[in-house]
């Protein structure tokens, strides 16, 4: 019985009546409505593969850590476990957009040298969805969204936050793994010390995923 209200008809519904409480002054209603949809992407995640329902959803989300009037946790906590689960189970290309967008405009409100600290969440949380974004991307269709990504990410590894520069490095390295050494072609209006650090995260990343590898294969043979 509770599956079929979510498989029916209704859903549209109720997830707008979710979202409308996560709006709530309360801060238990909105823990308790982010739990429920936390809940609702790890068993029916096929109902958000339309590109309406998840741009609603992760936008609706990205914006309960805005709100100033809710405390950050447990809200922070459960929009990154749903936020998680969106950009590792839903459609790359229906997602995409989403947080290049909402990265290239919180990066733009946030220039100052001491950007808010929801800004700074907001971005970093962005960050890490985009790289696993990437990672679940082919190359050809990567490489359809590298002019637009790469502005805002350029943008972030000079932002003021060491948690948003750490992040966008992790995008670098993810843009890498799946597109390959031509990407660096777009990074040339880094410093060469920038361009450096990105080569060395990217390198670590392959020694660890190397190291990774033959511990399985050790493991199974």
């Amino acid at each position: 019985q509770a599956n079929s209200i979510w498989e029916g008809d209704d859903f549209d519904n109720l997830l707008l009546g979710l979202l409308e409480s996560c709006e709530d002054d309360d801060p238990g209603v909105v823990a308790v409505a982010l739990t429920v949809i936390v809940t609702i992407l790890k068993k029916f995640s096929r109902r958000f593969h339309d590109y309406v329902h998840i741009e609603l959803l992760a936008l609706s989300l990205l914006e309960t850590l805005r709100d100033p009037k809710h405390p950050l946790q447990p809200a922070l906590r459960l929009v990154e476990q749903a936020l998680d689960l969106i950009s590792n189970t839903g459609i790359p290309e229906n997602i995409f957009a989403i947080f290049v967008t909402r990265v290239d405009t919180e990066v733009s409100c946030g220039s100052s040298a001491r950007p808010s600290q929801r800004g700074i969440i907001m971005i970093r949380i962005s960050l890490k969805c985009l790289a696993s974004l990437m990672l679940r991307m082919e190359k050809l269709q990567l490489a359809e969204y590298i002019d637009r990504i790469t502005p805002p990410l350029l943008k972030c590894l000079n932002h003021a936050n060491v948690m948003v520069r750490q992040s966008v490095i992790q995008c670098f390295v993810a843009m890498h793994a799946v597109a390959g050494p031509t990407y660096m072609e777009h990074l040339s209006s880094l410093k060469d010390s920038q361009r450096r650090l990105i080569k060395i995260y990217v390198e670590k990343t392959a020694k660890a995923r190397q190291n990774s590898t033959r511990f399985q294969n050790k493991k199974t043979n």
